[in-house]
């Protein structure tokens, strides 16, 4: 799998969560520029020395973005909230 993959996931969603969820994938990608994206658990994901370190996933309701690896996402972006799975809600079609 590979970053197309997510290319595919994110092409499938509503413009506004696409366009969250794109920045989203940014601003992992600028902060681990080494990160190999892949699918994981049909969900995207980001590994940093073959372990997954963070991923992202569209819902219904809401977006999420995912931690995988507390010991690993800290310590590359020097951020100390990093583990906990924070809910992002879908904003309304304007």
């Amino acid at each position: 799998m590979a970053a197309s993959d997510i290319d595919d996931y994110l092409a499938a969603l509503d413009e506004t969560n696409r366009s969250t969820l794109q920045q989203l994938r940014r601003y992992i990608r600028d902060a681990l520029p080494d990160v190999e994206e892949c699918i994981s658990y049909g969900m995207p994901a980001f590994k940093v020395d073959r372990k997954t370190v963070a991923g992202f996933a569209a819902f219904k309701n809401h977006l999420s973005r995912l931690p995988h690896s507390g010991s690993v996402l800290p310590a590359c972006v020097g951020a100390h909230r990093l583990r906990e799975h924070h809910r992002i809600a879908a904003l309304p079609d304007r």
